[in-house]
């Protein structure tokens, strides 16, 4: 390891942590509500969803949903202004190529090569969901 590579914890990061977890019970409840929203509009449209099995000890830091074409997703979400997450966009983060270096065989990986290219995630720390549904309903096309 680098030389400093561990350093102590600031004081201005005590403080946000600490102020943090005022708003933690609220931000986990909404990160949950959302999932739930998501998952039944993904439903009821035959899309793929988290099912409800995986909500009780889930906390959501984000919502994974399965598209055609991420880049292209990736460009309407950002043109209606949806802040996506892009978690997983490779089987080996932050490595996108030459997984050889690393012994990771591509042929060994299909599944996840295939949602890497497909997966992006949505928001749920959101206040306003329904943009969100809305954007997905109004893209729904572009979900596998």
């Amino acid at each position: 390891m680098p030389e400093g590579y561990f350093k102590s914890i600031s004081e201005v990061q005590v403080k946000k942590g600490i102020s943090n977890l005022d708003e933690f019970d609220t931000l986990m409840k909404r990160r949950h509500e959302n999932a739930v929203k998501y998952s039944s509009f993904l439903k009821e449209h035959h899309k793929y969803y988290v099912d409800e099995q995986f909500h009780k000890d889930h906390c959501f830091l984000k919502y994974p949903i399965l598209v055609k074409d991420r880049t292209v997703f990736e460009e309407l979400a950002f043109n209606a202004k949806i802040e996506l997450g892009d978690w997983f966009c490779t089987p080996l983060y932050p490595v996108k190529d030459n997984w050889i270096e690393w012994d990771l065989h591509e042929i060994t990986i299909p599944i996840a090569l295939y949602l890497s290219k497909h997966i992006v995630n949505l928001p749920t720390e959101t206040k306003n969901p329904e943009k969100v549904i809305k954007f997905v309903k109004n893209n729904i096309d572009q979900l596998i």
